[in-house]
């Protein structure tokens, strides 16, 4: 069985409060390790984290990222495409608009950590240009802090803007 990558027609606006409910049922569709609408909205309380969001013609969202704005570089923090949607281009425009933001004269960078366990997010940040630099020891909180085996490793990806 082939999968086909049609394309979806799409655009990517800024993330406001009435995409949380369709955001928080993207991450439960998403994994066991999906952030929560408190998480959510800690994040869009605090002005230096940015929330986007890539929705259809019917404002129906397909998928969200949130990254934080640092003096030289973006972090991004979460970049989840539904579930549904995904091989079609929707991460790869989010990614490329995330990456038109940098600039040779303020933030050259954009770099994101990725649970060792996420093959599918490494191999995508390969192939949007990032470079493995790092490996952060227990990087991801599974719930239990008193836990170690709760603990999850992760690996730092960068993109730095080629300013040749």
């Amino acid at each position: 069985m082939t999968k086909t990558t049609t394309k979806v027609q799409a655009h990517i606006r800024w993330m406001i409060r009435r995409d949380l409910p369709q955001v928080v049922a993207i991450e439960a569709q998403s994994g066991e390790n999906h952030w929560t609408e408190q998480q959510l909205l800690h994040y869009l309380g605090n002005r230096i984290y940015i929330g986007m969001v890539c929705v259809d013609s019917q404002d129906t969202v397909l998928a969200y990222m949130i990254y934080q704005l640092h003096e030289n570089r973006l972090d991004i923090l979460n970049l989840t495409v539904n579930p549904k949607v995904r091989r079609k281009s929707i991460g790869f425009h989010m990614m490329q608009k995330l990456k038109s933001k940098l600039s040779e004269h303020k933030r050259t960078m954009v770099e994101m950590t990725v649970r060792e366990s996420n093959l599918e997010g490494q191999l995508f940040l390969r192939a949007m240009g990032f470079d493995c630099d790092d490996i952060v020891r227990n990087g991801f909180d599974d719930g239990d802090e008193q836990d170690s085996a709760a603990w999850e490793d992760g690996y730092h990806f960068l993109f730095t803007l080629n300013t040749n």
